[in-house]
This record gives C-alpha cells, sequence and structure tokens, in this order.
C-alpha cells in the first residue's frame, strides 16, 4: 500500500517535480543569459574590427602621402593594426563556435528534460487519483473489501510504475547536471583561452608597433620638409657641385703633376 493519502501523495509528487524542474529552469535561464551577453560581446568585438579596418586604411593612406622613413614606419605600423583586425576575427569566429553555440544548444536539451519530468508527472497523477478512490472507498464503504483490495492493487501497480519512471528521471536529471557542469567549464575555458590568447597577440603586435612608432625621425621629416620647402635652391646646388667638378679634377691633376 502507498502509506500516504492522496493529499500527501500530491504534495509529496508536486514538491518533487518542482525541485527537478527548478533545477533545469536554473540551467535554461542563466545559460541563455550567458550566450546573449557572450553574444553581444562578440557583435561588439565585431564592430570594433570593422572600425579598425578604417583605422588600417587610413594609415595606408597615410603612408602613400608620407616619404623615406616615415613612410616606412607607417607602413609597419599599418600592417601591426591589420594583423591585429585580423586576430580579432579569429577571436569572434573562435567565440561563436565555441562558446555562444554551445551555451544556444541547452535551449533544446533543457526542452528536452522537461519533457522528461512530464512523463513522471503524468504517472503520478494517475496515482493521486487511483489513491483517491481508494481513501474514499475506505471512508464511505470500509467493508468492501473487494473494492477496497482491487483499489489497493491499483495503486501499488501505479505506484511502482512511478517510482521506476522518477528513479529513472532522478538518473536522467544527475546525468543533465553533470552534462551541464563539464560543458560549462568547457565553453568557460574556451573563452578565457581565447581572451588570454587575444591579450598575448595584441601585447607582441604592438609591441612591433610602438617600435615603428619609435623608428620615426624628427630629424629625417624635417630635413624633407626643407628640401620640399627650397627645391630649387637645392637644384642649384647639386648643379654647382656638378659644375664646379671638372675644374677641380684639372687643378688637383696639375697640383700632382
Amino acid at each position: 500500500m502507498s502509506g500516504l493519502s492522496a493529499e500527501e501523495l500530491r504534495v509529496q509528487l508536486i514538491s518533487e517535480e518542482k525541485y527537478l524542474e527548478g533545477r533545469v529552469s536554473h540551467v535554461e535561464r542563466r545559460f541563455s543569459s550567458l550566450a546573449t551577453d557572450l553574444g553581444g560581446v562578440m557583435r561588439k568585438t565585431a564592430r570594433l574590427r570593422d572600425k579598425g579596418d578604417l583605422v588600417v586604411k587610413t594609415l595606408q593612406d597615410f603612408a602613400g602621402s608620407e616619404s623615406g622613413g616615415m613612410r616606412k614606419s607607417l607602413e609597419g605600423l599599418a600592417e601591426c593594426c591589420s594583423a591585429m583586425e585580423d586576430f580579432n576575427q579569429l577571436k569572434i569566429d573562435k567565440m561563436e563556435s565555441k562558446v555562444v553555440k554551445p551555451l544556444m544548444e541547452y535551449e533544446s536539451i533543457c526542452r528536452k528534460a522537461k519533457e522528461e519530468l512530464r512523463s513522471t508527472h503524468s504517472v503520478g497523477e494517475r496515482e493521486v487519483n487511483k489513491q483517491k478512490n481508494l481513501d474514499k472507498a475506505r471512508i464511505r464503504d470500509p467493508s468492501n473489501r473487494q473494492k477496497i483490495s482491487q483499489f489497493e492493487s491499483e495503486v501499488q501497480k501505479l505506484k511502482i510504475e512511478r517510482l521506476r519512471s522518477s528513479k529513472a528521471v532522478q538518473g536522467y536529471i544527475e546525468a543533465f547536471e553533470k552534462k551541464r557542469t563539464l560543458d560549462f567549464k568547457a565553453v568557460m575555458t574556451e573563452y578565457i583561452h581565447a581572451e588570454m590568447a587575444h591579450h598575448a597577440k595584441a601585447l607582441e603586435v604592438y609591441t612591433q608597433a610602438f617600435q615603428h612608432v619609435q623608428n620615426i625621425s624628427v630629424e629625417e621629416v624635417v630635413d624633407l620638409y626643407h628640401k620640399g620647402l627650397n627645391p630649387r635652391k637645392q637644384q642649384n646646388q647639386t648643379t654647382r657641385s656638378r659644375s664646379a667638378s671638372p675644374a677641380i679634377a684639372m687643378v688637383t691633376e696639375a697640383t700632382q703633376q
């Protein structure tokens, strides 16, 4: 026999069902929020990458308008910034496939877990209804042992079925808890590795970018400015130098004789 009244059994089943469904709903809600937030980070990173591409284009155009060491340094700086934007794209792709997508898959995983819980609830409801019939028979017709025995037998069969189903579901939810914990660890490990790799690469690339900037010579830029400011004077000096060269050679030759 059940040992519990229909009302006591109903309260027990509801309490168990609420606990198990609460565990699933907790995971569903938290994983969904995390997927949404990390997806937002990914989209913002993509927008920053697009802006970074514009910076690269501006630096390349800037380099094309310069000369000498300034041009070389700007080209190197543009290459470094371009390399970082490429790495940002790799980070976005990894975040999408290794972090956001696995978290989003828990919507269907949790839905399936709730369906498993509903199957147990169905069995429990049948047991509660049979227990109600048994309780009524004991109160209204306690001398009718045949009817009471029949209800007791039906309740006992449903109890066995419900316990078997409940044990299966509890095992299912236990496996669900293990899986979601392992998946969460794997997802967050991928996220942390992606961030660590990104910052390590950023340090490496921006160290090179820093060197390109430091290699810009102020003296060379000023010298090129002056050469551009007085191109005719510079040309006259070069012409006079070339004109004087034969005379100097003749004087040198006469001296040697």
